[in-house]
């Protein structure tokens, strides 16, 4: 009897690592499945406070809410998702920076136009919202110019304005508080027109106006930070990275939109010299899924350094 046990455990002790393995790779697929719903369906509210030296005392605790790269992407029924996070943080401002909507088609175009209308009425209804165009609004701007279409910049530039919206691509504002002034300035993407690309000359206004004045600005490209130090910009928002798409523990964003591997500066707040960038990880979609990263939306606070 002791001798058919023997020869019975061997086989027995395979079965029983076989059920564990399958129980693990099970565990494993079920935690791979819930990490790629919340990546890509259940967006979060990142905060952080930004130390900045410049920064007038008046200013010291503005809330600055931070949107990219969304996509025409909704959470919930018409967005309710992100409008209803947003709201609940009482932003003093609502800056985005681009890729707010995409398309190839008309019809694609004049769907996103239609969901953006709804979405900047609301954002609008919650704070003062500044924006700038990302590369796939000017590609799609271009592509309906090449067909005979009627732009996409113009309408979008349109629409942002009916609602108080400002479009700052090219352009800055003053914005007051409490007897202080700071300056944002938007800064046009790359795939924008010819005469816009060189930002000197924006920054140079700005300080032959406004003097030695702080300035927050908005561009779509988080790759840019040497070029936003030598411009003296003493806060930056960007975003264009998607966060790296796949964040791994330990590496930050694996792949960059150039499809380069462990771009940097794909999402966080970064320092050079005296520059700061704050780069959003977005919302949106786009060539592979997103995997240990959330779609974003970014809560800053301004603290007097």
């Amino acid at each position: 009897m002791a001798k058919a046990k023997s020869r019975l455990e061997p086989f027995q002790r395979k079965r029983r690592r076989r059920q564990w393995a399958w129980l693990i790779a099970g565990a494993l697929l079920l935690l791979l499945g819930g990490e790629l719903y919340r990546s890509n369906f259940v967006p979060e509210v990142t905060r952080a406070d930004i130390p900045l030296a410049r920064l007038p005392e008046a200013f010291d605790g503005l809330r600055v809410a931070h949107l990219s790269d969304q996509h025409g992407k909704s959470f919930g029924r018409n967005n309710e998702t992100t409008l209803r996070l947003l709201a609940a943080e009482k932003p003093d401002l609502i800056c985005v920076t681009g890729d707010l909507i995409d398309g190839l088609t008309e019809a694609e175009l004049e769907a996103r136009l239609t969901w953006a209308d709804t979405q900047i009425a609301c954002l609008a209804a919650i704070a003062p919202v500044y924006y700038v165009a990302g590369n796939h609004e000017w590609s799609a701007d271009y592509r309906a110019a090449r067909e005979g279409r009627e732009r996409l910049i113009p309408r979008l530039r349109a629409l942002l304005e009916h609602y108080g919206a400002v479009w700052l691509d090219n352009r800055y504002e003053l914005l007051e508080r409490g007897g202080a002034s700071i300056v944002l300035a938007g800064l046009t993407d790359p795939n924008g027109p010819a005469d816009q690309l060189d930002h000197a000359p924006l920054i140079a206004r700005v300080r032959e106006r406004e003097g030695d004045i702080f300035i927050l600005a908005l561009a779509h490209r988080f790759d840019r930070l040497d070029e936003y130090e030598e411009l003296g910009l003493d806060l930056t928002l960007a975003g264009h990275a998607h966060g790296g798409l796949i964040r791994l523990p330990f590496t930050g964003g694996l792949f960059g939109p150039a499809r380069d591997l462990f771009p940097r500066h794909a999402g966080g707040v970064y320092r050079q010299g005296d520059a700061v960038m704050a780069v959003s990880r977005g919302m949106g979609d786009t060539y592979l899924p997103r995997l240990g990263n959330r779609p974003e939306i970014g809560i800053y606070t301004l603290v007097k350094e």
